[in-house]
């Protein structure tokens, strides 16, 4: 009990510290006169402060994040059931009234193509590092899976700015989630993360 206890104090810390860093990073770039490099800087902040702390409690990385090649008949198959899983929880904000949809951020050059670059490739790699590759991966070692995965994939869904987004964001790290065990490799999750952002980009900019 004190071990799981342990467990979710530490995911909690470590949480708030990356949000902490991210948060900063922002205030940081936004004073700068960059607001637009704010999102994409601060995510990058925030996972190097991440990979610093890791490096100096484990000294393996590419133990510690699971950091294994998938075959690219892996990568593939991945993909393949990443567009209909991810086209399918897309689709379940329109149970909901138009109000309450979420919203992707207006695109306009050059901060447009910098948010979409972010949301389709740098925002999957840190958030897969962070809450697979050591927020589950932490809790997995003194909890069930099945609980593992629940537990962390509130922690995901908490971080997402409105209830719509908390919901979809719930459903996908479960999916997330279940890759990162099947295929023991972060890589995994990385693939279907980028996917799922990229059709998500897609669907709430040129389609919805």
């Amino acid at each position: 009990m004190i071990g799981k206890a342990r467990a979710i104090l530490n995911s909690l810390l470590y949480l708030l510290l990356f949000v902490f860093c991210v948060a900063v990073a922002e205030v940081v770039f936004t004073l700068l006169g960059l607001p637009g490099f704010a999102p994409l800087g601060a995510a990058v902040v925030g996972v190097c402060a991440l990979i610093l702390i890791v490096k100096i409690k484990h000294g393996n990385l590419e133990e510690s994040f699971s950091l294994r090649a998938l075959t690219k008949k892996n990568f593939a198959l991945i993909i393949a059931i990443a567009i209909p899983i991810t086209i399918l929880i897309q689709c379940t904000q329109f149970f909901f009234p138009s109000e309450f949809r979420a919203d992707m951020p207006e695109f306009s050059l050059p901060y447009g193509l910098l948010s979409v670059i972010s949301i389709a490739v740098t925002t999957p790699v840190i958030e897969e590092i962070f809450f697979r590759g050591f927020i589950f991966k932490n809790l997995s070692e003194n909890f069930h899976p099945v609980t593992a995965i629940i537990i962390s994939s509130l922690f995901f869904s908490g971080l997402h700015p409105d209830a719509v987004w908390a919901m979809m964001a719930m459903l996908i790290s479960v999916f997330y989630s279940i890759l990162f065990l099947k295929f023991k490799s972060l890589f995994a999750p990385v693939a279907a993360h980028m996917t799922s952002n990229i059709i998500a980009v897609v669907a709430n900019v040129f389609l919805i």
